[in-house]
């Protein structure tokens, strides 16, 4: 089932969503540590597999590697990444906020 664009779909469970802990907020909390943990090992993953890519084929070496800056318009783009990934790490929260309006 696809949704129209904008549209959110629920992920709650009918009849209500089932908590592990006492406090929502605490649910909340250890789904959101979850989500941060999973995408930060995908993220060393694949780094470590390019770092590796780019030293075995001589494109770069581990000092310039390190001292890379990006230029303005990465910067933005990666900006643009990094709030992102705080909408997906800090979305059990936003999802705690929505249950709490019904």
């Amino acid at each position: 089932m696809n949704a129209a664009a904008g549209e959110r779909l629920s992920r709650r469970i009918k009849g209500g969503r089932k908590y592990f802990f006492e406090d929502p907020a605490t649910d909340a909390l250890l789904a959101s540590l979850l989500k941060l943990m999973a995408e930060h090992w995908v993220v060393r993953e694949r780094l470590m597999s390019l770092e590796t890519l780019v030293l075995r084929k001589g494109l770069a070496s581990r000092e310039e590697i390190d001292g890379f800056e990006p230029d303005a318009e990465q910067a933005a783009e990666w900006a643009a990444a990094n709030g992102e990934l705080i909408r997906k790490v800090l979305s059990p929260f936003e999802e705690l906020g929505e249950e709490g309006k019904e």
